[in-house]
């Protein structure tokens, strides 16, 4: 996630991109890594040891965007928020403009279900289509999905065939879906699972209660990760409660990942705007 905001910082700066490099230690059963990023001329390094490069370098680059992002911020007195021409808020948190992107760590999601839901109804596969826009050197792509005999389009363009592929699938279980079937909870404990073991937590603990009628009954879940306890909402099934619970869980954790970038905007700003 990190890596993408810095990119975009450095391309609307008309800066060279950002260069990483890794180390590694530890021993080989559990090794551990460190990263710097050299933007424009001057390095910033991790400031915790990673369990892998890739998540070193998304450190490195926190650290780098956080600094480097500090000096554009400028903070609104009459309404108390940060802005900053580069980034949008959404709900507070500050986005790279321009296209949505979808967060790294989601980005299998969306096609991951609707592969799914053909599978449950004995479908073919979707099948994807693209188009390219932009310079070779900057190309970006749209895609487009077809199941059940209809196409659904992605919104708009995306760097990647991966992230446009997601927005079509986004767009087709959208439609597909009906609202509150409860599908579209599907791939969130996975999710969660990979969350808590790349932070060394212990894995989510579930515990599903069940109320109602013996032909019709309603099950509510909660999960538990890192001794925090998350309520999912009611569902028709044991399966659907903890999908729910997983996603409650999920999103709070990894908006508060957001939330921490937003504090030490607002601290930079108040201290050095």
């Amino acid at each position: 996630m990190y890596k993408s905001f810095l990119q975009t910082f450095c391309q609307r700066k008309k800066w060279p991109l950002p260069v990483y490099s890794a180390t590694k230690g530890g021993p080989d059963h559990l090794p551990h890594f460190l990263a710097t990023v050299t933007v424009n001329g001057t390095s910033f390094a991790s400031e915790v040891a990673a369990k892998s490069a890739k998540e070193a370098h998304n450190e490195a680059a926190r650290v780098a965007f956080v600094q480097l992002g500090s000096t554009d911020v400028v903070l609104n007195s009459s309404h108390g928020a940060v802005s900053d021409e580069g980034l949008q808020t959404i709900n507070g948190n500050p986005q790279p403009s321009g296209s949505a992107e979808i967060p790294k760590d989601m980005q299998h999601l969306c096609k991951n279900q609707l592969q799914i839901y053909a599978q449950k109804r004995g479908l073919p596969l979707p099948l994807y289509s693209h188009e390219r826009d932009g310079p070779p050197h900057a190309v970006r792509f749209k895609s487009t999905v077809t199941i059940e005999g209809k196409t659904y389009t992605g919104d708009g363009f995306f760097p990647t065939l991966k992230d446009a592929e997601n927005s079509a699938a986004k767009a087709a279980l959208a439609s597909l879906l009906p609202s509150g079937s409860g599908e579209e909870e599907m791939g969130y404990k996975n999710l969660l699972q990979e969350f808590a073991q790349k932070k060394c937590f212990l894995l989510p603990i579930y515990v599903t209660t069940r109320a109602g009628e013996v032909h019709a009954p309603t099950f509510i879940s909660t999960v538990e990760v890192n001794q925090q306890v998350f309520t999912g909402q009611e569902a028709r099934t044991k399966k659907l409660a903890e999908m729910s619970a997983a996603k409650t869980a999920y999103t709070h954790l990894k908006e508060g990942k957001l939330q921490h970038l937003y504090l030490y905007l607002y601290i930079y700003s108040f201290l050095f705007g």
